[in-house]
Protein backbone atom coordinates (compact mmCIF):
# COMPACT_ATOMS: atom_id res chain seq x y z
CA UNK A 1 0.00 0.00 0.00
CA UNK A 2 1.15 3.51 -0.70
CA UNK A 3 0.46 6.47 1.51
CA UNK A 4 0.83 8.94 -1.39
CA UNK A 5 1.84 12.27 0.11
CA UNK A 6 1.60 11.97 3.89
CA UNK A 7 5.08 10.71 4.72
CA UNK A 8 6.83 13.55 2.93
CA UNK A 9 5.58 15.58 5.88
CA UNK A 10 6.62 13.04 8.49
CA UNK A 11 10.22 14.19 7.94
CA UNK A 12 9.33 17.06 10.26
CA UNK A 13 9.94 14.74 13.21
CA UNK A 14 12.57 14.05 15.88
CA UNK A 15 13.17 11.56 18.91
CA UNK A 16 12.73 11.23 22.68
CA UNK A 17 14.17 9.26 25.86
CA UNK A 18 12.43 7.89 29.12
CA UNK A 19 12.47 7.16 32.80
CA UNK A 20 10.12 4.34 33.84
CA UNK A 21 7.89 6.74 35.78
CA UNK A 22 7.24 9.01 32.81
CA UNK A 23 7.11 6.39 30.07
CA UNK A 24 4.25 4.27 31.38
CA UNK A 25 1.65 5.72 28.99
CA UNK A 26 3.58 4.40 26.01
CA UNK A 27 2.58 0.86 27.05
CA UNK A 28 -1.06 1.86 26.63
CA UNK A 29 -0.42 3.19 23.11
CA UNK A 30 1.27 -0.05 22.07
CA UNK A 31 -1.45 -2.21 23.66
CA UNK A 32 -4.31 -0.28 22.04
CA UNK A 33 -2.96 0.48 18.56
CA UNK A 34 -0.02 -1.80 17.67
CA UNK A 35 0.04 -5.57 17.06
CA UNK A 36 2.99 -6.09 19.43
CA UNK A 37 4.68 -4.03 22.12
CA UNK A 38 8.47 -3.72 21.91
CA UNK A 39 8.66 -2.85 25.62
CA UNK A 40 8.03 -6.34 27.00
CA UNK A 41 11.06 -8.22 25.68
CA UNK A 42 14.41 -7.72 24.01
CA UNK A 43 14.38 -6.09 20.59
CA UNK A 44 15.47 -9.32 18.89
CA UNK A 45 12.65 -11.30 20.54
CA UNK A 46 10.12 -8.59 19.71
CA UNK A 47 11.13 -8.54 16.06
CA UNK A 48 11.12 -12.34 15.86
CA UNK A 49 7.57 -12.37 17.22
CA UNK A 50 6.43 -9.67 14.79
CA UNK A 51 8.15 -11.15 11.75
CA UNK A 52 6.79 -14.66 12.42
CA UNK A 53 3.15 -13.58 12.80
CA UNK A 54 1.24 -15.77 10.30
CA UNK A 55 -1.26 -12.95 9.62
CA UNK A 56 1.43 -10.73 8.12
CA UNK A 57 1.59 -10.32 4.34
CA UNK A 58 3.76 -8.40 1.86
CA UNK A 59 6.77 -8.48 4.14
CA UNK A 60 9.92 -6.59 3.16
CA UNK A 61 13.13 -6.76 5.20
CA UNK A 62 16.30 -4.77 4.62
CA UNK A 63 19.09 -5.73 6.99
CA UNK A 64 21.60 -3.21 8.23
CA UNK A 65 24.79 -2.86 6.17
CA UNK A 66 27.80 -0.55 6.21
CA UNK A 67 25.94 1.85 3.93
CA UNK A 68 22.27 1.44 4.93
CA UNK A 69 20.09 1.06 8.02
CA UNK A 70 17.64 -1.65 9.05
CA UNK A 71 14.02 -1.47 7.82
CA UNK A 72 11.02 -3.77 7.87
CA UNK A 73 7.53 -3.29 6.41
CA UNK A 74 4.48 -5.54 6.34
CA UNK A 75 0.69 -5.57 6.05
CA UNK A 76 -2.13 -7.03 8.11
CA UNK A 77 -5.33 -7.72 6.21
CA UNK A 78 -8.57 -7.15 8.12
CA UNK A 79 -6.69 -6.38 11.34
CA UNK A 80 -9.10 -6.63 14.29
CA UNK A 81 -6.97 -6.25 17.41
CA UNK A 82 -6.90 -3.17 19.59
CA UNK A 83 -9.50 -0.40 19.91
CA UNK A 84 -10.15 0.64 16.30
CA UNK A 85 -12.43 -0.74 13.59
CA UNK A 86 -11.30 -3.79 11.68
CA UNK A 87 -9.30 -2.76 8.61
CA UNK A 88 -6.01 -3.25 6.75
CA UNK A 89 -2.94 -1.82 8.46
CA UNK A 90 0.70 -1.28 7.58
CA UNK A 91 3.56 -1.82 10.00
CA UNK A 92 6.88 -0.05 9.53
CA UNK A 93 9.89 -0.70 11.75
CA UNK A 94 13.02 1.17 10.75
CA UNK A 95 16.32 2.50 11.97
CA UNK A 96 16.82 6.21 11.35
CA UNK A 97 19.54 8.80 12.00
CA UNK A 98 18.39 12.19 13.27
CA UNK A 99 20.28 15.38 14.15
CA UNK A 100 20.38 15.84 17.92
CA UNK A 101 20.97 19.61 17.86
CA UNK A 102 21.44 22.46 15.40
CA UNK A 103 24.64 20.93 14.12
CA UNK A 104 24.03 18.92 10.95
CA UNK A 105 27.14 16.88 11.73
CA UNK A 106 25.88 15.40 15.00
CA UNK A 107 23.33 12.60 14.67
CA UNK A 108 21.89 9.85 16.81
CA UNK A 109 20.20 6.61 15.73
CA UNK A 110 16.64 5.70 16.70
CA UNK A 111 14.15 2.95 15.98
CA UNK A 112 10.85 4.17 14.50
CA UNK A 113 7.84 1.93 15.00
CA UNK A 114 4.84 2.98 12.94
CA UNK A 115 1.31 1.73 12.36
CA UNK A 116 -0.93 3.01 9.55
CA UNK A 117 -4.66 2.28 9.59
CA UNK A 118 -6.36 2.35 6.15
CA UNK A 119 -10.08 3.06 5.83
CA UNK A 120 -12.24 3.08 2.73
CA UNK A 121 -14.19 6.32 2.52
CA UNK A 122 -17.37 4.45 1.63
CA UNK A 123 -17.65 2.89 5.12
CA UNK A 124 -15.48 5.06 7.38
CA UNK A 125 -13.67 7.95 5.76
CA UNK A 126 -12.26 11.28 6.92
CA UNK A 127 -14.80 11.85 9.70
CA UNK A 128 -13.79 8.60 11.37
CA UNK A 129 -10.02 9.17 11.20
CA UNK A 130 -10.48 12.77 12.43
CA UNK A 131 -12.43 11.42 15.40
CA UNK A 132 -9.71 8.84 16.11
CA UNK A 133 -7.14 11.63 16.01
CA UNK A 134 -9.16 13.81 18.43
CA UNK A 135 -9.81 10.91 20.82
CA UNK A 136 -6.13 10.00 20.83
CA UNK A 137 -5.10 13.58 21.59
CA UNK A 138 -7.54 13.80 24.50
CA UNK A 139 -6.18 10.57 25.95
CA UNK A 140 -2.45 11.28 25.67
CA UNK A 141 -1.83 15.01 25.19
CA UNK A 142 -1.42 15.66 28.93
CA UNK A 143 1.59 13.29 29.05
CA UNK A 144 3.67 15.70 26.96
CA UNK A 145 4.99 19.20 27.54
CA UNK A 146 4.55 20.48 23.99
CA UNK A 147 2.94 19.62 20.66
CA UNK A 148 3.34 21.10 17.19
CA UNK A 149 0.82 20.72 14.38
CA UNK A 150 1.50 20.65 10.64
CA UNK A 151 -1.44 20.93 8.30
CA UNK A 152 -1.15 18.89 5.10
CA UNK A 153 -2.27 20.94 2.11
CA UNK A 154 -2.35 20.72 -1.66
CA UNK A 155 -3.19 23.88 -3.62
CA UNK A 156 -4.37 25.49 -0.35
CA UNK A 157 -6.80 22.62 0.27
CA UNK A 158 -6.30 20.85 3.60
CA UNK A 159 -6.44 17.05 3.52
CA UNK A 160 -4.76 16.06 6.77
CA UNK A 161 -2.97 16.98 9.98
CA UNK A 162 0.21 15.82 11.70
CA UNK A 163 0.92 16.41 15.39
CA UNK A 164 4.41 16.00 16.85
CA UNK A 165 4.57 15.50 20.64
CA UNK A 166 7.60 16.68 22.64
CA UNK A 167 8.96 16.40 26.17
CA UNK A 168 10.72 19.25 27.96
CA UNK A 169 13.70 20.57 26.00
CA UNK A 170 14.13 17.67 23.60
CA UNK A 171 14.47 18.84 19.98
CA UNK A 172 13.11 15.47 18.86
CA UNK A 173 9.52 14.29 18.94
CA UNK A 174 8.88 10.99 20.70
CA UNK A 175 5.57 10.41 19.01
CA UNK A 176 3.81 11.64 15.89
CA UNK A 177 0.13 11.12 15.17
CA UNK A 178 -1.63 12.04 11.93
CA UNK A 179 -4.66 11.61 9.72
CA UNK A 180 -5.11 12.17 5.99
CA UNK A 181 -7.80 11.94 3.33
CA UNK A 182 -6.02 10.41 0.34
CA UNK A 183 -6.85 10.69 -3.34
CA UNK A 184 -7.68 7.00 -3.86
CA UNK A 185 -10.91 7.07 -1.79
CA UNK A 186 -8.90 6.10 1.28
CA UNK A 187 -8.38 7.77 4.64
CA UNK A 188 -5.62 6.90 7.09
CA UNK A 189 -4.75 7.29 10.74
CA UNK A 190 -1.11 6.79 11.73
CA UNK A 191 1.06 6.67 14.85
CA UNK A 192 4.86 6.79 14.79
CA UNK A 193 6.97 6.29 17.93
CA UNK A 194 10.75 6.77 18.18
CA UNK A 195 12.74 4.70 20.65
CA UNK A 196 16.38 4.22 21.58
CA UNK A 197 17.97 0.79 21.20
CA UNK A 198 20.24 0.16 24.19
CA UNK A 199 21.80 -3.26 24.79
CA UNK A 200 19.12 -5.01 22.73
CA UNK A 201 16.25 -3.23 24.51
CA UNK A 202 14.08 -0.38 23.24
CA UNK A 203 13.57 2.47 25.68
CA UNK A 204 11.66 5.74 25.65
CA UNK A 205 14.21 8.52 26.04
CA UNK A 206 12.90 11.46 28.08
CA UNK A 207 15.24 14.35 28.94
CA UNK A 208 15.26 15.44 32.59
CA UNK A 209 12.97 18.23 33.75
CA UNK A 210 15.12 21.35 34.17
CA UNK A 211 12.67 23.09 36.51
Amino acid sequence: MKIVRLFTFLILLAPFVCSAQRGFYIYSVFDNYFPYSPMESTFSDFFKQLNSDPQLTDKSLHKRTDSSLFSFTSVYKNYNRGVLRSTDIEIKLSEIALPVNDSVNKEDTFIQYQVIYHYNNSNAGPKYVKRIFSDFNRAYNSQFTDAKDYEIKDNNISYGLIRNYFMFFSPISLMTVGWADLENNQSIFTIMIRLKLVQNELIVDIPPDKN
